[in-house]
């Protein structure tokens, strides 16, 4: 990704577009927004080749929401971040059609509740640092977790189970995250 993105950039270069000191910023964000679009379209094609449409957007709508409002883990190579959003999505399909129906609305219940633990254990451990807090993250998290909570209860099905197990993904990243974090410092 790094090399296709850099020579982009140095083709913008030479054409005129950017000059020389430019070409590092224009390589990073073209290896961000490859990169990005190489993942999200995957699992689009994916999710419609296995006409799973309806939890492809719930994936996107949570994922990219969450993932713009919280700084998370990020993986050290596209492969690896490409791995774990995908399998992040996979998880979450093949979980939400393995459980059974009978039992649809404990799990929903059960990783809603374990979903706002993390997150609230992950605000605990990170006050340290009120520039690396997200009220607004918090505050979407708590909801999305709530309607959750309240369809679990009232219509149990695949696609809460999926959203939910979306949110503990992203929870539990953003949970090692901050882990890492504390680590470091």
């Amino acid at each position: 990704m790094e090399y296709i993105s850099r020579m982009i950039s140095k083709s913008f270069c030479k054409l005129g577009y950017i000059e020389a000191s430019q070409i590092e910023d224009l390589r990073y964000g073209l290896e961000v927004v490859i990169s990005n679009a190489i993942t999200l379209l995957s699992i689009l094609v994916f999710g419609i080749a296995i006409h799973r449409f309806t939890e492809t957007m719930i994936f996107f709508s949570i994922f990219i929401v969450s993932r713009s409002l919280r700084d998370r883990y990020h993986a050290k190579t596209f492969m690896s971040c490409f791995m774990m959003t995908f399998g992040t999505y996979l998880l979450a399909l093949v979980l939400s059609y393995v459980i059974a129906a009978e039992v649809q609305m404990y799990w929903g219940i059960y990783l809603v509740l374990l979903n706002c633990l993390i997150v609230y254990y992950t605000n605990v451990l990170g006050n340290d640092d009120p520039e690396k807090h997200s009220d607004k993250f918090d505050y979407f998290f708590y909801v999305l977790n709530c309607v959750l909570l309240l369809t679990s209860i009232l219509a149990p099905s695949q696609l809460t189970v999926f959203s939910s197990v979306v949110t503990l993904v992203i929870a539990s990243t953003s949970y090692f995250n901050v882990e890492m974090i504390n680590e470091n410092a």
